[in-house]
Parts: structure tokens; C-alpha cells; sequence
């Protein structure tokens, strides 16, 4: 039994909010429901005044209508309409699975994930700015907000491919969950962070089931790039990749994808060493220093320097590229 105490009238402080955004917790096969999940599970919606329906089939909705839903682990808004906001529910759920698996967090958030779904990227835009983000530029499809834990993408109009609605939910949920669930994400390089998150971003979604496969077009795009090369060398060094935590060009993601597919597939032992590389982060680690420890240590051995061990990396990981694709 929760109890809310309050000082003053209903009207004082901002006791109404706090009132309002109470949820009651029933028990439902030992496991606790929020009043609003269970509303979701009946395939309702809550709209933008607190009033439970059905979604509606309007072709508009304003942003500051939006309706909202809750399932399991996550919190979604979305103002398109029809049912698309419970399809997308359904899909955030089938990512957290996956991500529980790859993750493999020590500790769970104790509140649900945010997620907003928009009708197009100009109420995307209004949302943001409504939030302290942006302007966005022409060329964003999502994006996730550390400083406010939450992401945001529209409908891009595409079922399926490298930038369906469901590619850009599931790579920014990555970025998401992780740093959720790893005590931030500053001290992960950024080569694994959006490694994965493209990992993840190039699955396919149909029926409720979530089937892993490599990102076609950014593959494609790189592999032109590296037979146009002559000299059989990364866009970046790999050493360079360890070190670095900011920015990436937008090839580059294809190459991050598959420095992460070399590391997990590509070596002997590559998931017991994800595994414990993965630990290490969990606990706060430098990732760069994890990955020296982890991965590099016998590969140092083998060539003599680290130098050379980095150069026979790099001459695997474009080689790795004809084994995906």
C-alpha cells in the first residue's frame, strides 16, 4: 500500500500533477501492473486530457494531443493515429528482450523508458524544441537525449530496410538501454556503442518476432569504398576507433558494425570475450583499457607489438566484410 501525503489545497504547489500522475499497482499472476500497462493490454490508449478510449482514426493529431500507452518497460507517445502506437509498443517490447540478452545489465531502471513516436519529422522538430533539443537538422530520423532519457523518431513512411521507423526505434533504444543499464555511456568507445546500436537497428520485425541480419546498405556502401581502395585499409585505424568517444561520419557506421560483428563472430572465443568486456563496462571500466586487457592481450603476444597486432586487425576486419554481406 503506497501512500501520497500532500501540504496544502489541491490547488497549491503542484499537488494537482502529483495526483494525477499517481499509478495504482494491482497484482496480476505475481507480477505488479500499472494501471495504465493494463489499459494498454485492452488495447487502450490515454489521450492528452487523462481520458481513456480507443486510438482514434483521425489523420492529424497536434503534438500536444498526443496519445500515450504504457507496456511492461517502456513509456510511448505517439500522435499518429490508429493503432500504430500499440504496434509500436509491441516492438520496443520485443527490443528489450534482445537487449537483456546482449546487455546482460546487472540491475534493471526502476522506471519505464521513454519513447515518442511522431506523425513526421517537422512535429518530431516541435516535440524536441518543447523539450530544451534541437533545432534538428533536415537529415535527423531519431535521436536519443542522455540529459533527458528518453528518444524520439517519426514515421519515415518505410516497412522495412536500413531506415524504417522500426530501424531508427531500435538503434536509438540501443543507445537507450545502454546507457541505462551501464552506469552511463561516457566511458564506452563509441566504435561498440554504435556498433551494436546498428547491430540491432539492421533487424527485421514482422509478426511479433525480432530476426537479426546485416545492414545491407550500409555494408554496400562501405564495400564500395574498400574496392575502390588500393591499399586495403580501414576508413579509420583501429586504434583510432578504441580511443574514440564523440562523433562518427555517417560511412562510418557501416564500419563500426562490422568491427563489432568481427570482434563478436569473427575470432575464436569473440562471445565469451564480449562477455566479459561487457562486465567490465558494467562495472565502470575504461572500455578502452577493458579492450586492451580482453582482446588484445594474446594478439599482442602473437605479432611481438602492439603496432602490428593493430595491423593484422585491420587487415581481418576489411576482410571480414566478404563474410556478411
Amino acid at each position: 500500500i503506497a501512500v501520497v501525503v500532500c501540504t496544502g489545497g489541491l490547488s497549491e504547489h503542484n499537488n494537482d500533477h502529483i495526483f494525477n500522475t499517481v499509478e495504482v499497482m494491482v497484482e496480476k499472476r505475481k507480477e505488479l501492473q500499472t494501471f495504465r500497462h493494463g489499459t494498454t493490454l485492452r488495447g487502450m490508449v490515454v489521450n492528452y486530457k487523462g481520458q481513456i478510449g480507443k486510438p482514434g482514426r483521425a489523420k492529424s493529431i497536434a503534438v500536444d494531443q498526443a496519445n500515450d500507452i504504457e507496456t511492461a518497460h517502456y513509456h510511448v507517445v505517439s500522435n499518429v493515429p490508429g493503432k500504430a502506437i500499440h504496434q509500436y509498443g509491441a516492438m520496443m517490447e520485443v527490443l528489450y528482450d534482445a537487449f537483456i540478452k546482449t546487455y546482460m545489465p546487472e540491475k534493471i531502471p526502476v522506471f519505464k523508458m521513454e519513447v515518442a513516436v511522431w506523425a513526421d519529422q517537422g512535429q518530431m522538430g516541435q516535440a524536441a524544441a518543447k523539450t530544451g533539443v534541437g533545432p534538428l537538422g533536415p537529415g535527423v530520423l531519431g535521436f536519443f537525449a542522455p540529459g533527458l532519457l528518453n528518444i524520439m523518431a517519426y514515421e519515415t513512411g518505410a516497412s522495412d530496410g536500413d531506415f524504417s521507423t522500426f530501424a531508427i526505434l531500435a538503434h536509438e533504444a540501443s543507445h537507450q538501454f545502454l546507457h541505462m543499464t551501464c552506469n552511463g555511456s561516457q566511458h564506452v568507445p563509441t566504435w561498440i556503442n554504435e556498433g551494436l546500436a546498428v547491430y540491432f537497428e539492421s533487424a527485421l520485425y514482422r509478426n511479433g518476432r525480432l530476426s537479426l541480419r546485416a545492414p545491407k546498405g550500409r555494408l554496400s556502401s562501405l564495400g564500395r569504398v574498400y574496392q575502390m581502395q588500393t591499399d586495403g585499409k580501414m576508413l579509420w585505424k583501429p586504434d583510432v576507433y578504441l580511443s574514440h568517444y564523440g562523433h562518427i561520419p555517417g560511412l562510418n557506421y557501416g564500419e563500426v558494425y562490422l568491427k563489432t560483428h568481427f570482434w563478436l563472430f569473427g575470432v575464436r572465443g569473440g562471445r565469451e570475450r564480449f562477455q566479459e568486456y561487457w562486465k567490465a563496462l558494467l562495472k565502470g571500466e575504461d572500455g578502452t583499457e577493458a579492450f586492451d586487457r580482453i582482446f588484445m592481450a594474446d594478439l599482442i603476444k602473437k605479432f611481438g607489438t602492439r603496432g602490428a597486432a593493430l595491423d593484422k586487425v585491420e587487415e581481418l576486419i576489411v576482410h571480414h566484410i566478404k563474410s556478411i554481406r
